[in-house]
């Protein structure tokens, strides 16, 4: 057996199952598109429920907003490399920073109301 010690869920629990239930295991691991047992069974032993979030929807909405935030974290690494040289901070940088900030939030929030309208809908 391998040495456990190094990770994080070193206690490994063991149980039996027939034929029949392991069949009926895997086909709702299907379900809910998980093919590690492992996880299914501990995520459904500690909560118990799997979810299947399904992100194709709003994949390009979720990829554009990756390039936004990329785009900020160079912003603000050239503001901070200038804050360093030069040891001030310029208002106008710090504005720009909290308008795409805000921005990014009015943007996040609109995504969460388009793909979870029974949590942030109207």
């Amino acid at each position: 057996m391998k040495n456990n010690k190094n990770r994080f869920r070193d206690i490994q629990i063991k149980f039996c199952v027939t034929e029949e239930e392991k069949y009926v295991i895997k086909e709702k691991m299907k379900q809910v598109n998980i093919d590690n047992m492992g996880l299914y069974l501990r995520k459904m032993a500690l909560t118990g429920k799997c979810v299947n979030y399904n992100f194709t929807p709003i994949f390009k909405e979720l990829k554009e907003m990756n390039y936004h935030l990329s785009m900020m974290d160079n912003n603000v690494n050239q503001i901070a490399k200038r804050v360093n040289t030069t040891g001030s901070v310029y208002d106008e940088d710090m504005n720009y920073i909290r308008e795409k900030i805000h921005e990014m939030q009015e943007y996040c929030k609109e995504l969460m109301r388009n793909c979870l309208p029974s949590k942030y809908g109207e």
